[in-house]
């Protein structure tokens, strides 16, 4: 199995986005530009290929040019992590139940994109990208986002 970094093919980079975009709108109602301060949270260990994005963008992030996408057929896809940055977060202080609902939504968001592009599998295999997922932090106007 191969290792990639943030690496989808067109369609299913503009699927993820979207999802992520979706779950984003849940928390972030309030503010829609681009943070004007970045720290890490530890998700990925080591930051030092990410780049500053652009307009529109994420702040920081990693698209392996020579990803080839074509030989990708399933994804294995872990479950996706919570990383709050402290418990005076608004990540940290989000009622467990709610922050569950919303991991939900965006696992079931992210499968339904790009489950017309792979199969999602179980188990490593060969011509299988695994996709690990992180909810890293959440700022909004109104913390409640119970439907």
């Amino acid at each position: 199995m191969r290792k990639c970094w943030l690496a989808f093919g067109p369609k299913s980079l503009l699927s993820l986005v979207v999802a992520a975009g979706m779950a984003c709108v849940l928390v972030a109602c309030a503010s829609t530009s681009q943070a004007k301060k970045t720290s890490t949270s530890g998700f990925l260990g080591d930051y030092s290929q990410l780049r500053p994005g652009k307009e529109g963008q994420a702040q920081l992030l990693f698209i392996n040019p020579e990803a080839q996408f074509s030989a990708y057929t399933s994804i294995l896809m872990d479950p996706i992590s919570v990383y709050a940055s402290t418990g005076d977060s608004a990540l940290g202080k989000a009622p467990k139940d709610q922050i569950q609902e919303l991991l939900n939504y965006l696992d079931a968001t992210v499968r339904d994109k790009l489950s017309g592009d792979y199969t999602f599998v179980t188990t490593p295999g060969p011509g299988t990208m695994r996709l690990r997922i992180a909810l890293t932090e959440a700022k909004g106007a109104n913390p409640d986002i119970s439907p």
